[in-house]
């Protein structure tokens, strides 16, 4: 078996399947999982979280298959709200028509903020 290559998919949708392959060989995964949507893999993967710790288990019998998910501290989701562009033109509105910052925040040439 080549290595990060696509075996046993369930589609036989070409395009598909070479778009696979050619993320598999950017990322190289350890493994290609197809996610079908049944109740076997979806109770896998919850066994697999709650193993991990990515998934706490809420109390059965007030939230039945319900699970509390907390992101890791540097995932991109939390530091996204931390970027901080500051071009060397003043290409970007330090504010915007409303009086907000641009998302993500900007700032003047030649200025930057202090981190901790």
């Amino acid at each position: 078996m080549e290595k990060n290559k696509v075996q046993n998919t369930p589609t036989t949708n070409k395009k598909l399947i070479e778009w696979v392959n050619r993320m598999a060989k950017l990322c190289g995964p350890d493994k290609i999982v197809w996610i079908d949507g049944s109740e076997e893999q979806k109770l896998i993967l919850e066994k697999e979280c709650v193993a991990s710790g990515e998934l706490i288990r809420l109390n059965p019998e007030k939230l039945p298959g319900c699970f509390l998910h907390r992101t890791a501290q540097d995932d991109v989701a939390r530091t996204s709200i931390l970027l901080l562009f500051a071009p060397r033109k003043n290409t970007m509105p330090a504010r915007t028509i409303t009086g907000c910052p641009p998302l993500p925040l900007t700032v003047r040439p030649g200025r930057s903020l202090k981190t901790r």
